[in-house]
C-alpha cells in the first residue's frame, strides 16, 4: 500500500494553519495600531496656566481665577492662586475664554480672547492694580 498521502495532507494542513495564525496576528496588530491612532486623535483639551502679580511684581496669593467660555457664556472653572500667585487649570476644552481675576484690595481684572488650542499650554500672566474690587480693568489677549 502507498502511505505518502497522509503525510502530504498533514503538511498541507499545517501550512494552512500556519498561514491562518500569521493572518490573525497581522489583523490583531492592525487593530491595535488603529485603536492607538483613534485614542491619540481624540485629545480635545488644552491647559491654561499663569501668574497673578501686583504692580510691584510680587505674586498675589489666594486670588480667584475664573475662566468663562465666551461663546456659550458659561463659567468653566474657578481656581485659587497659590502662595506665589501661580495657577494651573488643566484639561480645559479648546475654545476662547475670558479670564477674570479677583483679589481683596485690587481692581478686578478681565482678560478676553484667551484662546486654548488642542494639547497646548496657554500662559496668561495678569498684573492687578491696587483699588476696589468693583473697579474693572479689561485687557484683550494677544494671539500666540
Amino acid at each position: 500500500m502507498y502511505q505518502a498521502a497522509p503525510n502530504v495532507a498533514f503538511a498541507t494542513g499545517f501550512k494552512a494553519m500556519k498561514t491562518n495564525i500569521i493572518r490573525s496576528l497581522f489583523g490583531v496588530f492592525l487593530l491595535l495600531v488603529s485603536l492607538a491612532t483613534v485614542s491619540l486623535s481624540q485629545e480635545t483639551t488644552g491647559n491654561l496656566v499663569g501668574t497673578v502679580k501686583d504692580s510691584n511684581g510680587a505674586g498675589v496669593p489666594n486670588a480667584t481665577v475664573t475662566i468663562t467660555d465666551t461663546a456659550q457664556d458659561v463659567v468653566v472653572r474657578t481656581v485659587q492662586t497659590n502662595d506665589g500667585g501661580d495657577f494651573s487649570i488643566p484639561n480645559v476644552p479648546t475654545t476662547t475664554y475670558s479670564v477674570t481675576v479677583e483679589a481683596a484690595n485690587f481692581k478686578k481684572s478681565v482678560q478676553t480672547e484667551v484662546k486654548v488650542d488642542v494639547g497646548a499650554r496657554r500662559s496668561v500672566d495678569i498684573t492687578l492694580e491696587a483699588g476696589r474690587i468693583d473697579e474693572v480693568v479689561t485687557v484683550t489677549a494677544q494671539m500666540q
